[in-house]
Parts: structure tokens; sequence; C-alpha cells
């Protein structure tokens, strides 16, 4: 049986990346000259179409989660968790 969970955890995990790294991106951008803001403009479009796909894929799981399992399930990572070691509580817990 496939693990929902640890799919949720996974793709949270690389939105929490991908998060601090077009933070980063856009920060050296607004720093940078015209010819360097064009290619990292480039590489932050690019991030941020990867981050939708991958939203969209942790939002369809989490329906998944919530459908089987008939209750309402939260993911709990700490602030700035990129250890993929991110947990699904369910409510009450």
């Amino acid at each position: 049986m496939h693990d929902l969970n640890a799919d949720v955890a996974r793709m949270t995990s690389q939105l929490r990346f991908w998060d601090t790294k077009l933070q980063k991106l856009e920060a050296t951008a607004a720093q940078t000259g015209a010819d360097l803001t064009t290619d990292l403009q480039q590489q932050i479009e690019e991030l941020r179409s990867k981050k939708q796909a991958v939203q969209k894929e942790l939002d369809k799981t989490q329906r998944a989660i919530k459908e089987t399992s008939g209750t309402e399930q939260s993911i709990c990572c700490a602030p700035g968790d990129l250890s993929g070691t991110c947990s699904i509580k369910e409510d009450g817990e």
C-alpha cells in the first residue's frame, strides 16, 4: 500500500525548500543589475511553476487522505524544516 502521509511530508518539505530558494533568488535579483536580473527572473519563474505543480499534487493527496480516513488531518512541520520529517496529525491529537 502506498503511504500517502509520506508523500505529503515529502511534498511539503519540497515546497518549503523552494520557498526558501525563491526568497533568496528574489533578494539577489533585487540587488543585482539588469543583466543578471533577467536570468534570475527566469529561474524564479521556473521554480514558481514547479512549486505550483507540487502544490496541486499535495492538495490532491491531502484530499485523498481525508476521504480515505474520514478525519481531518493537518501537516505539522517546524518552521524552516527542510529535513522532510514533517508529520501528519489527525485533529484532536
